[in-house]
């Protein structure tokens, strides 16, 4: 299956009455969402967006980036911060590794986006990820999820029950793919629908983390994991000298 069942072949995003092209920057949090719950459930919006919308925008972020500097190409993690902004911080997949290990310090406050498994299937792409309207990317994206899949996710040593109810499928939508892409053609708008697991986490407290996730489908012998070390760190303020603060300009 391509780049190990495309891994980490997402898009962006959506919205209502046809595909708008919306940058994960723009995400602004809002309340509402109930933090005290370690993963947020699947069917509640959540900082003023679906879980499909943060879908598509994760996806956004990941056919944003060219794939020589692709987080999910990134072997030690130095790469996990690239593009990151907003109340959501999205951690990439294995890419086409079955398993590897990555460091990474995350701002605190931010809610973090764990794709378990997951596809897409593009207006761009041929076949067998190809459609060419809404219908048919729908369908082409289910037809990967059509066998029993195998799904882990482990926060902190606690692993995270029921993890069949967190399959969701996003929204349409539209993003401008870079030269260079992950999809390996020439640059183009394309459309998309990305499918699969997902979980959104509650921002964890400052410290540190491990968090190990991945999946897989037995019947296509396709298998990834991943471990996330973490820092969750509150954002570095660098503050004048004392004395720079007494300067006053002359008149």
């Amino acid at each position: 299956m391509k780049r190990g069942l495309v891994m980490f072949v997402l898009v962006l995003l959506v919205g209502t009455g046809g595909p708008t092209d919306i940058r994960a920057q723009e995400a602004t949090p809002v309340t509402g969402a109930d933090l005290g719950e370690p993963v947020l459930p699947p069917d509640a919006p959540a900082y003023g967006l679906t879980y499909e919308a943060w879908i598509a925008r994760f996806a956004q972020w990941t056919h944003s980036l060219p794939a020589a500097i692709h987080p999910a190409a990134d072997a030690t993690g130095e790469l996990c911060g690239l593009g990151q902004a907003g109340p959501v911080f999205f951690l990439a997949q294995a890419g086409d590794q079955e398993a590897i290990e990555r460091t990474c310090t995350v701002p605190a406050g931010t809610a973090l986006l764990l794709p378990l498994l997951s596809a897409s299937c593009t207006t761009v792409e041929p076949p067998p990820f190809h459609g060419r309207d809404e219908a048919a990317l729908r369908a082409c994206t289910e037809a990967w999820f059509a066998t029993a899949v195998e799904l882990t996710a482990v926060v902190d040593g606690v692993a995270i029950p029921d993890l069949e109810r967190y399959r969701v499928q996003s929204d349409l939508f539209a993003v401008a793919l870079p030269v260079g892409n992950v999809l390996g053609v020439e640059p183009a708008v394309t459309q998309g629908i990305a499918d699969g697991y997902w979980l959104l986490l509650a921002p964890l407290p400052v410290g540190e983390h491990e968090l190990r996730f991945g999946g897989g489908i037995p019947d296509s012998g396709i298998s990834t994991e991943i471990t996330y070390h973490l820092t969750v760190a509150e954002p570095v303020v660098l503050a004048p000298a004392d004395d720079s603060l007494a300067a006053t300009p002359p008149a």
